[in-house]
């Protein structure tokens, strides 16, 4: 499950990356991405409200980030071919791993 701070689940970079000055003022660095982002809104537990003017523009763009995104209700499930020659092919892929992920590898995998 994706933290809300330091795994990049929404871009090629962290939160934590991207919004420092917000990140040093949450309470829970480590909840993950369920517990703050819900069907109808995002959740902050501030150490203080944002109130400089970089805080207030990171909020703003966060806000804006976030808004295009719902989280789904469903559970992930991947399928993937695995070849003899160690690599992997995914058939169809969460959207975690979609972002992280090639849609072929040819890397080994322990199973």
């Amino acid at each position: 499950m994706d933290r809300i701070w330091s795994n990049p689940w929404i871009g090629p970079k962290s939160l934590k990356e991207r919004y420092l000055a917000l990140n040093k003022l949450d309470k829970c660095k480590s909840c993950h991405v369920t517990d703050r982002v819900t069907q109808t809104r995002v959740k902050w537990s501030w150490k203080k409200k944002p109130s400089d003017e970089a805080q207030l523009q990171e909020r703003s763009d966060l806000e804006l980030e976030l808004s295009g995104h719902t989280p789904s209700l469903q559970r992930d499930s991947c399928v993937c071919e695995l070849h003899n020659d160690g690599g992997v092919q995914f058939r169809d892929r969460p959207l975690a791993l979609l972002k992280r992920w090639p849609t072929s590898r040819s890397t080994g995998v322990n199973v």
